[in-house]
């Protein structure tokens, strides 16, 4: 299972829901931004 938290207000149901959305993560080369990275590439989306 993996869980993306949004702020008040932004829906996102899918992948494709974060198009034109900045993300952010707590740390660069942490294993939250590595398994994003990897998801995003995986589905064949650009960072």
């Amino acid at each position: 299972m993996k869980i993306l938290v949004s702020r008040k207000g932004v829906i996102i149901k899918n992948l494709k829901d974060l198009s034109g959305k900045k993300i952010a993560v707590p740390q660069f080369g942490n294993t939250q931004d590595l398994t994003f990275r990897k998801i995003i590439s995986d589905n064949g989306l650009k960072r």
